[in-house]
């Protein structure tokens, strides 16, 4: 056990070998030394790399190394690096002078957005003589020998018609695809190249052998006639060959863009001359998924466009409300569409004819019903789909709350289903309901005497306590022969909040709260235009003389004749502009509101005007708005008083809000937070203007009258925008 010959048996070797992951580098008798060459640095992963990576000691031997030089061992990296840092440099060079020149009013000669170029370059197929082309060139601030030597060179796309497919993203995005039986031409925006390449198949398309050559060959010839600037955006000449070998087209001569101009001329928003003084057009711009601008399938119409089935139409009154619009024409009667009036019927996707010879003059949209105004004082009310509106044979013509109409007596052939509203109480001699607002689920009305009234649109007009009481009346629908003091259902419609004042401010999950209608109301069915056939006269405003009313969607105000303001109805969000004292979030009492004390002065300020959620109060500044449009959705039209302010001849157009579908009218979709003012395709000041019209027509292309004062009025709906020419 203890012999010398067991102990030199148990003894351990002095050099162990060493393991395989230990001294990767280090030279051994079967690893000669590698080359300099070989120990070179690498943008691929080899062995030695990897070798590096198990040795245990390399990061205590790169820390020993040092930091080391290599930029004159990679002479090709750095000169790659300085390329790309000076070509980002220019980017943003360029970028800063485009957003300077976006922010300056007047044009600069002979340079253009990359958007106007393409326009421009668009026109220039239509013309037909050297004149054409002159006066072209001088309405884009350009000079005729530059835009003759710059169409040598790009041109607009031209795309075969049905060719084009448009996608719409989760995230609101859009994107374009490009069948592969489309004739590119020589110029696109960059934008295009991303949006469309992204979704072409790579087996459809190729790039031509020669895409380099005449690239740079184009590049060349552009920095010799330095004149012509392209900013916010990127001209890029290339030719796309696809797999089918048919042939590529440019510029006039291509068939394709004459297919085009035959397309424009029967398209209902071709994004023609929105600035013709000769005619009346009307201006539309933003979602038209309900097809409440056009009934073409056109889903987003991103900047301003004309609308040719209202081309030489001057209107009373146009809204637009979720998927549904309608107008009043010159003559007074009410045409709807869109694709929730239409519902499976396609022909009445078209503007349709639902009440006549009624001397309308303002329409409301609101939750499922239409309100119309008539010059007489009187509202009636219609379904908003075209399939509630059959009137049932043999019924007579619909009056108001009683049974029996004057159709009969008249020789009326009604077809349309509707219902007159009227005032509960008694109007004095002469008083007549003189304006009208409505929210999402209920109506303000004022009369001549400055008296408020409302009107529940369905039962959940009180939700928020914007009526301004809780208790009124209903036809019985089991009772068809009614008088004044019978057939109605007294019924009581009770706030939200009011039930349970803890709803909002506990996290955990309430309990349902109390029933928010009286049990009469349970059964009946409130999508019916006879739900309701009265206004009632908001109490607390009794004695009150108003001036003007304006409806939010769950939110009403009123504004008296000396410019003092109340509001009622939901202020979850200090919509009712009673300050952060109040944390009420629903305002049941009509409450004035103090414009005093956001007045930096702190004097006495009176409003002048009423818009939805929105006042304008009196102040110094140099343009006063006109009139303030707010959409449901978040975008905001305000024309501003240019015309009397510096005579310049219009009224300019300041949008700002929310922008997903283009409801801006500035070909993007990003939201703008604010004020900016409107352009035109062509990139001059969007103004609204006031004329007399040579000849107005009516719904029907007929002439209704000649030398008619008219002016132009924005108007919003819900993702969308419009400018359409109002009768004065």
């Amino acid at each position: 056990m203890g012999g010398a010959l067991s102990k030199a048996g148990r003894k351990l070797p002095k050099r162990p070998e060493p393991p395989s992951w230990a001294g990767a580098r280090t030279p051994g008798p079967t690893d000669p030394l590698k080359s300099a060459a070989d120990r070179r640095a690498s943008e691929k992963r080899t062995q030695d790399i990897i070798r590096d990576a198990h040795d245990p000691d390399f990061l205590a031997n790169l820390n020993r190394l040092g930091p080391v030089r290599v930029n004159e061992h990679m002479p090709t990296m750095a000169a790659s690096t300085a390329a790309a840092a000076k070509e980002t440099s220019q980017l943003f060079q360029s970028r800063l002078e485009s957003e300077h020149e976006a922010a300056s009013t007047s044009p600069i000669h002979n340079r253009l957005h990359a958007s106007a170029l393409s326009y421009l370059l668009d026109q220039r197929k239509a013309a037909r003589s050297p004149q054409d082309l002159e006066n072209l060139a001088k309405k884009y601030g350009i000079d005729p020998l530059k835009l003759a030597n710059l169409s040598r060179y790009v041109s607009s796309p031209s795309i075969q018609s049905g060719s084009e497919v448009r996608i719409i993203q989760k995230d609101g995005e859009e994107n374009i695809a490009i069948q592969n039986d489309v004739h590119f031409l020589d110029f696109l925006p960059a934008t295009m190249f991303k949006r469309a390449g992204s979704v072409l198949n790579s087996s459809v398309r190729k790039f031509h052998s020669k895409v380099s050559s005449t690239a740079h060959s184009t590049r060349s010839s552009i920095r010799g006639h330095p004149g012509i600037v392209l900013s916010s955006g990127a001209a890029v000449a290339c030719v796309f060959w696809y797999a089918n070998g048919r042939t590529i087209h440019n510029d006039s001569a291509s068939p394709v863009a004459s297919e085009n101009a035959m397309v424009k001329k029967h398209t209902a928003a071709t994004g023609g001359d929105i600035t013709d003084s000769d005619n009346l057009r009307t201006i539309v711009w933003g979602s038209n998924k309900a097809n409440t601008l056009t009934s073409e399938s056109e889903e987003t119409i991103r900047t301003p466009s004309v609308a040719k089935w209202l081309d030489g139409v001057a209107l009373r009154d146009l809204v637009i409300y979720r998927d549904s619009a309608a107008c009043v024409d010159s003559r007074g009667d009410v045409y709807q569409w869109g694709s929730g009036f239409a519902g499976e019927d396609s022909e009445k996707r078209k503007p349709t004819l639902t009440l006549r010879e009624k001397n309308i003059t303002e329409l409301k949209l609101t939750e499922g019903k239409l309100y119309a105004l008539s010059a007489s004082g009187k509202v009636y009310v219609l379904s908003t789909q075209a399939a509630l509106q059959t009137l049932r044979p043999g019924a007579p013509t619909p009056s108001s709350d009683s049974w029996w109409g004057t159709g009969w007596l008249w020789g009326e052939d009604e077809t349309v289903d509707f219902a007159e509203i009227t005032p509960a109480e008694q109007l004095s001699w002469g008083e007549k309901i003189v304006s009208i607002d409505a929210g999402d689920h209920h109506v303000l009305a004022l009369t001549s005497n400055g008296r408020v009234f409302a009107h529940p649109v369905d039962k959940k007009a009180n939700a928020y306590g914007q009526l301004g009481f809780r208790k009124f009346q209903i036809p019985d629908p089991t009772i068809h022969h009614r008088s004044k003091t019978n057939g109605h259902l007294d019924v009581e419609l009770f706030p939200k909040p009011l039930l349970d004042s803890f709803v909002n401010s506990s996290r955990t999950p309430r309990p349902n709260p109390e029933p928010t209608m009286s049990e009469n109301l349970l059964g009946i069915d409130d999508s019916s235009v006879r739900f309701c056939t009265h206004f009632f006269e908001v109490p607390v405003l009794k004695g009150i003389q108003m001036a003007q009313v304006a409806a939010g969607g769950r939110s009403s105000y009123a504004r008296t004749s000396d410019g003092r303001v109340l509001s009622w109805g939901a202020n979850d969000f200090g919509q009712s502009g009673l300050g952060s004292n109040v944390a009420l979030d629903t305002i049941t009492v009509p409450t004035e509101v103090v414009l005093w004390k956001s007045s930096a002065s702190r004097k006495d300020t009176k409003c002048l005007d009423l818009a939805a959620d929105s006042d304008a109060t009196q102040s110094l500044q140099p343009i006063v708005p006109h009139a303030v449009t707010i959409s449901p959705t978040g975008h905001v039209l305000l024309t501003l008083n240019t015309a009397s302010t510096t005579g310049v001849g219009g009224r300019d157009l300041v949008v700002w809000g929310k922008n997903y579908e283009s409801e801006l009218g500035n070909g993007k979709k990003s939201s703008v937070p604010v004020p900016m003012t409107l352009e035109t395709p062509e990139g001059d000041r969007f103004m609204l203007r006031r004329r007399t019209a040579k000849r107005v027509l009516d719904m029907h292309g007929k002439l209704w009258k000649r030398n008619v004062q008219v002016e132009q009025c924005a108007v919003v709906g819900p993702e969308n925008s419009a400018v359409y020419w109002k009768i004065v």
